[in-house]
């Protein structure tokens, strides 16, 4: 399984790093094992707008640019949404992830290619194997609900967050013996800036938030916002209210299983955590990167383009790799190890 998030801004010509690495791994895949997930942040900054808007053929071009290099692919394909593809801070934003959501469906004539459907939460769940269960939803439709001016998609089978939850644990209980891989946008543990790190450049210039070239030194009032994101967060930040929410009624319910693996995208690098029982990756550098904090509770991490790739094996093991465009041989991972040994488990049964 191929992993890679927010490619939004991807150009084609010449082909975003990143896509151009993917695509290479993906000519190497065997179609009939294989499947690739585009973590949300599709379309950068606003999602696709309406047919006449003027960045409208802006918009197409990005999410062409990622579209394109599967071309030759006859693998699963999945579009998830994120925050920017739902136009963050727009009260229509169902409308955007429907009209995505046909296009991308349209463009690529694969079928249902983007989930959940509909602009609905999911989950949606998919055998991909006997023993491996792939589970995907929609965490901005979380985040979108909480303004009640926001409008909803009409129809949704799942409409509130407790029903969501509920779904969630159900697939997971049925699912108990089988290993499980979650998709969404939002990662529930980051040591990004939605974790709540910053560099010391955000502190002495925080206007580069705004644009990478403004570099106005403000220190003491620069470490306003910083400190604010740190605290309390904007809607985007796991330290958010309405963000927590989500993250307290997920893990309670993944510390009942084992070995779940929860893949993510949102933060623009490459990380690895493993909390309680739970696996967790970040892999949201398809066209930008930001800043990564090191301490005790990464694994791994790198702030730098790439994706991640996750394999499973006949004998019950998962292997985790990270691949970026910048390092010294690109084909190879620059990280890989097993993060699931089942012979781990198997002794333990046998004891």
């Amino acid at each position: 399984m191929y992993l890679i998030g927010d490619a939004g801004i991807a150009e084609s010509s010449p082909l975003e790093p990143s896509l151009a690495l993917l695509e290479s791994k993906l000519e190497e895949a065997d179609a009939e094992k294989s499947s690739v997930i585009f973590l949300g942040d599709n379309i950068y900054p606003s999602g696709l707008r309406e047919i006449g808007h003027p960045k409208r053929p802006q918009d197409e071009k990005r999410i062409k640019a990622q579209m394109d290099i599967l071309e030759n692919y006859q693998g699963r394909v999945v579009f998830i949404a994120g925050n920017h593809d739902w136009f963050e801070g727009k009260t229509e934003g169902d409308e955007y992830i429907d009209r995505q959501a046909r296009y991308v469906e349209e463009y690529l004539g694969r079928g249902d290619t983007f989930l959940p459907s509909g602009g609905c939460p999911g989950p949606v769940e998919i055998d991909l194997t006997d023993e491996l269960v792939w589970i995907i939803f929609d965490s901005q439709w979380w985040l979108h609900a909480a303004e009640p001016e926001n409008t909803m998609p009409p129809g949704c089978e799942i409409n509130s967050d407790e029903a969501l939850l509920d779904s969630v644990d159900a697939m997971l209980n049925r699912n108990r013996d089988k290993q499980v891989i979650i998709s969404t946008h939002h990662p529930l543990y980051s040591n990004g800036r939605h974790g709540g790190y910053f560099s010391l450049k955000d502190h002495i210039f925080p206007l580069t938030a705004i644009h990478p070239y403004l570099y106005l030194p403000l220190p003491l009032i620069g470490s306003v916002y910083p400190l604010y994101r740190k605290t309390i967060g904007n809607i985007q930040d796991i330290t958010h209210a309405r963000y927590t929410d989500l993250k307290d009624g997920l893990t309670p319910i993944f510390n009942q299983y084992e070995n779940l693996i929860y893949a993510a995208g949102h933060e623009h690098n490459l990380q690895y955590q493993k909390h309680n029982k739970t696996h967790y990756i970040v892999s949201g550098s398809g066209s930008k990167q930001g800043y990564l904090r090191d301490n005790e509770n990464l694994i791994y991490g790198r702030a730098t383009k790439g994706f991640a790739v996750l394999k499973s094996y006949a004998s019950g093991d998962v292997w985790l790799e990270f691949y970026a465009p910048i390092a010294e041989n690109p084909e190879e991972p620059m990280y890989r190890q097993k993060i699931i040994d089942r012979s781990i488990k198997s002794s333990h049964e046998f004891l």
